[in-house]
Formats: C-alpha cells, structure tokens, sequence
C-alpha cells in the first residue's frame, strides 16, 4: 500500500482532500506505518446503515454532488438518483464440451469468448504450452477479436451492435482462416452481415454449490486521483480512458452512456453444474490472460497452480484511445525460453522480454472437484494473493463438496464492477 500511494503521490497531492487522505504529515505513509482513512470509514458505516440509498440519493450523495460542482463539473442530482444495478443472463459460448460464461457488455468479456472460438480450430493439445506456436496463435486470435472490439462495441443501451454475431462459431471460422500459422498480422475488423490500471478480482464458492466471480475498478490506479471532499470516496477516471472523442466511432461519449470497459470475470460449466471460476485484474490484459489460462488448464491438462504461475505474455496495444495508433509488440515474461522469443521475432512479431514473473496480472481460481467432493483454489503469488478456506457445518450439511480452498484476492477497492453468480 506505502508503495501504491508513493508512485501516485505527484497526482494526489494535486487535490486538498486526496492529499488529506492519502498523504498525512505530506507524505506517503512508511511500511509498517498506522494509517487511517476515518472519511472513508464514516461513509462506509453510512452505507452499511443506510444502502446505497444515501450513496446515490441521499447525503453521500449531497456531498459528491458539492464538491463536484465546486470543481465545475457536470453532474447533478438525477444522474445520481437513476442509477441502478443491472441484472442480466451471462454470455457464454461452448469451448471442447464445456459452457464458458462472461459478462455481458459493456464489459469486454465477449472478447474471451470470441478467442476461444477462434482457437477452437486448432489443435492446442497438440501444441507444447510454451512453444511459440501456440503463443503466437493465442496473440493472432486476440488481435482478431480486439480488431473487432475497437470497431463494433458500444454501450448497449445506446447502440445496436451485432455482439451475437462477434461470439459466433460462423464469424470465428471466417477470423481463424485469417490467421497464418507461421507468420504475425495487424488485422482490421471483420466484416459483419448488415444489423439493426486499477482493479479488484475475486473468486468465492461454497459447499452449497455457490459461486460467484466478482472485479471492480477505479480504472487508473486510485482512479483520477481525486477524493470527493470530506466523503473520503476516490472518484474513478473510466471515462477519460475508455470512450471515444470520435463523433463517427460507436463508443464515443454522451450524456447517459456506459463506456466500454475492460472489466471481466468468467464462469465454466460442466454438465449444466460449475466447474471452473476465475478472473484477475489487468485492463486489456484480462481477456488475454484468461484465455491463456483457461486454454492451458481445458487443453494442456495444467493444474490450478501451474496454470496461474505459468509465464505470460501479452499482445500491446488493446482498447485504450490514447494507445491505439502505437506499433503492436508482444510483451512475454522472461521465462519463456530465448529460442521461443526468437522464434516469434522471426514469425514477424515485435517482442518485448519482460523480467521474470513480471507479466503482471492477479489470477484467481476456484475449481469444483465432485469426484472427491472438494473444492480447490490457486492465487497469484505476483501480487501476494491468497487461496484460504473454511468448513462451516451449516454448509456441509447441504452438500458433500466440502468448502476446503476458497480463494480470495482483495488488492484496492474501485468503482464500476461487474459480477457472475451461480446457485
């Protein structure tokens, strides 16, 4: 924490109140330090007593909506008073005999999808986990699907867009056959028949069959950096990060209008019951990484554990405006062997050799093991995450899967979320 509030530090003490918070004495606050937020504690005791009724209609909401006016902006009291939690039925595609779930736009969980039915056509499990064969397939398929992203995407809300058409197996067969084995690509969007920084991943089942995936986000790491007065609330910067300025482009802002965002948790069912649950944080990084990670545990047989600790790799750059016009490299943790870079270099791809385990990411996972009537988790020891576990009588007596490994990763708390349930 002492080191995440120090390489922000220029930006939050910019503003009186994130400094108050986030800075006491006018500095970041040593390791080891006490420090306290008693702002943000009073407006989480307000919540807790009051519901989100106070945040959004109430006096939380009072006090954002005067320090926003005072820092001239264009809020007022009805953008706060319609906001609502949207309940939806998940997207999901089948991949090698099982249901892959994602969250549904805005989010991009459609990309994960989308990528898996490209590399449905491909023999992965024939293919060396590591090879630069399959790394270059994987980083070919997210292009494809972020081509189409870029191009199609847009608050549904506010547009029509033919997301079933991108997360079919007919639009994926036409992406795959673009795709040459031996040499990389910059791919436009495909074409379609004519239609009408910072974040929080965790992962939570229970001997109940219960299960939910859950990520939230400030976007940036502590969002704008500014605090909304004496709320100690940290306002996100989503917006200034994921719509467009471009009045022909179909994310571009207004009044009203969700941003396409990065967020995304999936879901994996086997036989109509879970089986699989994950997620992490990471921006455009997060449909990559959990592609690479379902594909490693469905078609190389990995492990929990192994599959979250394996090197990673990254195609750059995503969905971010401000980086869209940048050349594309292939960012790949340095334990990927010399001779596979090398040979992705010689496939046409520009590769950036990134330190050891710095791949980055936060990889959580809960697997349901029926046969042995237990659940297993891993977490991602990149960020110190935790996989803990609990055996409350009151559950096990509704069900033999006996909650022995709940994995959970708390890193920093931000806004705009999106969350998979299952019962």
């Amino acid at each position: 924490m002492s080191n995440r509030i120090a390489d922000r530090a220029g930006l939050l003490s910019r503003c009186q109140h994130s400094a108050a918070q986030f800075l006491p004495s006018g500095r970041p606050p040593a390791p080891g330090e006490r420090w306290a937020a008693p702002n943000l504690a009073r407006t989480l005791s307000a919540i807790a007593q009051e519901r989100a009724e106070t945040f959004y209609r109430g006096e939380i909401a009072e006090q954002i909506l005067a320090f926003l006016k005072g820092e001239g902006a264009l809020f007022d009291a009805a953008d706060f008073a319609r906001q609502q939690a949207t309940m939806y039925a998940p997207i999901s595609t089948a991949y090698r005999g099982l249901t892959v779930y994602e969250t549904a736009p805005p989010s991009q969980g459609f990309l994960v999808l989308e990528q898996l039915n490209i590399l449905e056509g491909f023999d992965l499990a024939g293919i060396e986990p590591f090879s630069p064969e399959r790394v270059h397939l994987l980083v070919e398929a997210k292009k494809l699907a972020f081509a189409d992203r870029n191009c199609y995407a847009v608050d549904p809300a506010c547009g029509q867009w033919p997301l079933e058409q991108l997360i079919s197996k007919a639009h994926a067969a036409k992406r795959r056959a673009e795709i040459d084995p031996r040499r990389a690509r910059w791919y436009e969007a495909g074409s379609l028949t004519e239609h009408g920084g910072d974040t929080s991943y965790f992962a939570v089942a229970d001997g109940a069959g219960n299960a939910v995936s859950f990520i939230h986000s400030l976007s940036n790491s502590f969002g704008s950096c500014v605090v909304a007065g004496e709320t100690g609330v940290t306002l996100n910067n989503r917006a200034g990060r994921g719509f467009s300025l471009d009045p022909a482009h179909p994310n571009v802002i207004a009044p009203g209008k969700r941003t396409m965002h990065t967020l995304n948790a999936y879901m994996i069912f086997r036989d109509g019951r879970p089986w699989l649950i994950g997620g992490t944080p990471g921006g455009d990084q997060q449909p990559q990484w959990n592609t690479q990670i379902i594909t490693a545990i469905v078609d190389h047989g990995m492990g929990l554990q192994e599959a979250v600790d394996a090197p990673r790799w990254c195609g750059f750059p995503g969905t971010d405006p401000a980086n869209l016009g940048r050349p594309p490299v292939v960012r790949i943790d340095g334990r990927i062997p010399a001779s596979v870079r090398d040979a992705l270099t010689g496939f046409g791809h520009t590769v950036e050799t990134l330190a050891p385990w710095a791949g980055g990411g936060a990889v959580q996972l809960i697997q349901f093991d029926r046969g042995h009537g237990v659940l297993r988790g891993a977490s991602d020891a990149r960020p110190g995450g935790l996989a803990s576990g609990s055996e409350p009588s009151a559950v096990r007596s509704h069900s033999r899967i006996k909650p022995r490994l709940l994995p959970v990763c708390a890193l920093f708390s931000q806004s705009g979320m999106s969350l998979l349930r299952s019962r």
